[in-house]
């Protein structure tokens, strides 16, 4: 009997933030480069979403009881803002299953209804643009540079520029922030990448890069799409923050030492 060969498997993002490829090198994906090397004013977000759920709980707050009430309230507004920012991610992934599964005609189950809006702006996207999908969910890296990460498109918009491939991202945040660009700018310059079933690819050739911003109360066909810069100098200033992101991810761990021991001398003084 022939020995059975083991099936290829895409490589996976871990908590680490680090995706494994299949030759055991471990990089730090794209988007975790961003959230820890550029920095991000969210202090006046943070304190906001605590001063709502504050306002909200003032029923609960004028009951409370003792000590151990009083820390089990304060735990909870602490963490106010990781719950929304969990709830909006968990979202965000939602609409982009979706959004892949309607690109590749699979079925799906029916979107609830804070789901609907989006996934109708997205159609309008599909129906105004006409986009000619070259890939979808494609993990892709750049194993020299030290990067992975996962594209939602490369695909023509045959509107805005047609015969030539872009990669396409979608966003279902409140904005769009500039860094986005560089995000783009990392995957159009994948030099590798894997299909859902772990076969290993080309990337197709992007030469430029779009962002497609979905949100219904925003714009009148419930998406708009943003052109982002991905010339050499954005990505440049990518390499600069995953330097930046790889001390907060791994080397501050190591720099500080313990500290020193009293000297000697110092101890017959005293």
């Amino acid at each position: 009997m022939a020995p059975r060969t083991k099936k290829p498997e895409p490589p996976r993002r871990g908590r680490d933030g680090r995706y494994v490829l299949p030759t055991g090198e471990r990089l730090l994906s794209v988007t975790t480069t961003l959230s820890r090397g550029v920095p991000k004013d969210l202090v006046g977000w943070a304190t906001w979403e605590v001063a709502k759920l504050a306002v909200d709980s003032v029923p609960q707050l004028v009951r409370m009881r003792g000590q151990q009430a009083r820390n089990d309230m304060v735990t909870h507004l602490k963490g106010a803002s990781d719950r929304v920012r969990d709830k909006a991610a968990n979202f965000g992934s939602a609409i982009h299953d979706i959004a892949e599964a309607k690109v590749l005609g699979k079925p799906t189950e029916d979107p609830t209804e804070d789901q609907v809006p989006f996934i109708r702006a997205f159609e309008n996207f599909i129906d105004d643009h006409q986009p000619v999908f070259h890939a979808t969910e494609l993990t892709v890296a750049h194993p020299e540079d030290g990067w992975a990460g996962r594209t939602d498109a490369h695909a023509e918009l045959p509107m805005l520029a047609p015969g030539v491939i872009s990669v396409v991202d979608y966003k279902t945040g409140r904005n769009v922030y500039p860094d986005a660009c560089m995000q783009l700018a990392c995957y159009q310059r994948a030099v590798i990448g894997w299909l859902m079933d772990g076969t290993e690819v080309v990337p197709p050739k992007a030469e430029l890069g779009f962002i497609v911003h979905i949100r219904p109360e925003k714009y009148d066909r419930g998406y708009a799409v943003y052109p982002a810069e991905t010339s050499d100098e954005v990505y440049g200033y990518f390499l600069a923050a995953q330097q930046v992101a790889e001390w907060a991810t791994s080397r501050s761990k190591s720099a500080l030492g313990d500290p020193a021991e009293v000297p000697a001398v110092a101890e017959e003084v005293a």
